[in-house]
């Protein structure tokens, strides 16, 4: 089974990161998750006809890590057990709860699933519009708002440097109930190709955020089986449209 891991600072541009991918291989499933005050832990599974599942549960200790290690990775482990010979014709698109490092997540995956699903991918979603003000930010995750978890003492900028130094691909994301600026969102693009120098980029015409096709190449002719995540090109791309979309791949 292939694994799709989405990682973002925020909820807005993870939702449509994710609608993005799924638009784009039709057959996905889509696992949302997301931890809330309290040690809440939320997870809801989709298809393009909607959602199939919602399932709450309580950590007491309710981390960032506990989450993807109690909650997430069985949720997934679950799916793809169900899955078996159903043909299920798609990948599991997973959306971690926001501010979660991508690198953790992978590694949980990995450690459980290492037999069944391969995580071909992990993309970083993000406003490029945004990015400078994230990265100047001096307060913690939680004082920003990105995250319950007090503890948490990163900064939005330190959150967002490591998931570029881990992802293979970064999404520029333009969440309708948030206009980009344009000026703002060419500044950001300059910034994440002067932070990842090693990713190139290449803009698409998007008309929705469900009329996208991402065209996969982690290497020139090959699939995205044969490669691992952190090598490779690849591009979103689509017919004329009002808006623009930007995917960075690190080659």
């Amino acid at each position: 089974m292939e694994l799709i891991v989405v990682t973002s600072l925020d909820a807005l541009c993870r939702q449509q990161a994710c609608e993005d991918l799924a638009a784009a291989r039709p057959g996905s499933l889509v696992v949302l998750h997301d931890l809330l005050e309290n040690g809440i832990v939320v997870r809801r599974t989709s298809t393009g006809a909607g959602e199939i599942e919602r399932g709450e549960s309580f950590l007491e200790h309710g981390c960032l890590s506990c989450a993807v290690r109690l909650d997430l990775v069985p949720g997934i482990e679950r799916l793809i057990q169900d899955s078996q010979g159903k043909g299920t014709p798609g990948p599991i698109i997973i959306g971690l709860a926001p501010a979660t490092p991508a690198q953790a997540a992978v590694t949980a995956l990995n450690g459980k699933l290492a037999d069944r699903a391969t995580v071909s991918s992990v993309i970083l979603a993000l406003a490029p519009d945004a990015l400078e003000d994230h990265i100047w930010d001096s307060h913690t995750l939680f004082e920003s708002g990105f995250t319950p978890m007090v503890e948490d003492e990163r900064t939005p900028g330190e959150c967002l440097i490591g998931e570029l130094a881990f992802a293979d691909t970064v999404l520029s994301t333009e969440p309708d109930i948030v206009p980009a600026h344009p000026a703002g969102r060419e500044r950001g693009l300059h910034l994440v190709r002067q932070l990842a120098p090693t990713r190139t980029w290449r803009p698409a015409q998007v008309r929705s955020a469900r009329d996208v096709t991402i065209t996969w190449s982690r290497w020139p002719g090959r699939n995205p089986e044969q490669c691992p995540p952190g090598q490779g090109m690849g591009w979103a791309q689509n017919g004329p449209g009002a808006q623009k979309r930007a995917m960075l791949h690190r080659s």
